[in-house]
């Protein structure tokens, strides 16, 4: 009579069957806890330093970089401006004085082509000066009272010129102390200028026309009647 096998215990493989159950929903419930922990998001924290730049505001640099533009346009006008009124008063300080006055006319005579003109101003030396202008142009002229050193005491040089219709213009500025002015004629005779004073330009002067020409310089006199001597 052959053995038969043996069987396995019915209880031991329904306990078998129990575990490899329970392994098996422990394995399933394991993988359904990763993928749920996979798909959860995940919560970081990232230092401020890390982050990227925040966007600025539109328009904000160029409104920046505008009042910037603005300021410098603002300060260049400015500078430019004390530039011009700098350099205006430096030339008025440094403009020679002509005594504050334009040129005026002392005294006119004559008609037609001999008609003619003395004009008077201060010149940048402040000399005292005259001009002769016939028929509207300048002829001749003569700036400060002169002395004739080669002649006798109270001789001055003085200008003349002939005019068109033979007659001749004598004239000359003269000392603060001048009174009266005394003319040699070529004809031998003698004629006496009256001296006249400028209330505009303070230029003491005289201009005599006469028929005949002039010989020579000039007496001077004060008013003690004596020749002028020179200082």
């Amino acid at each position: 009579m052959g053995v038969r096998p043996r069987l396995p215990d019915p209880v031991h493989r329904a306990a078998l069957d129990d575990a490899r159950q329970r392994r098996t929903s422990d394995r399933t419930r394991a993988n359904e806890t990763r993928v749920r922990d996979s798909s959860d998001p995940v919560c970081t924290v990232r230092r401020v330093s890390d982050e990227e730049p925040a966007p600025s505001r539109p328009g904000a640099g160029r409104a920046g970089a505008s009042r910037r533009d603005y300021v410098g346009c603002g300060l260049w006008a400015l500078g430019f401006l004390l530039l011009v009124v700098v350099s205006f008063s430096i030339g008025v300080a440094l403009r020679p004085d002509s005594g504050g006055v334009d040129r005026v006319t002392l005294a006119s005579g004559g008609s037609g082509d001999s008609g003619w003109q003395l004009e008077g101003y201060v010149d940048d030396d402040r000399d005292h000066c005259l001009t002769l202008y016939v028929d509207g142009d300048e002829t001749t002229g003569q700036c400060g009272a002169t002395v004739d050193a080669g002649a006798e005491v109270g001789r001055y040089l003085i200008t003349s010129a002939p005019l068109p219709d033979g007659t001749t213009v004598a004239f000359a500025p003269l000392p603060r102390q001048a009174a009266t002015v005394v003319l040699d004629l070529t004809d031998g005779t003698t004629a006496t200028a009256e001296v006249r004073i400028s209330e505009t330009t303070d230029i003491r002067w005289f201009v005599h026309e006469t028929d005949s020409e002039i010989a020579g310089p000039a007496r001077v006199l004060d008013d003690a009647g004596e020749p002028l001597a020179p200082g």
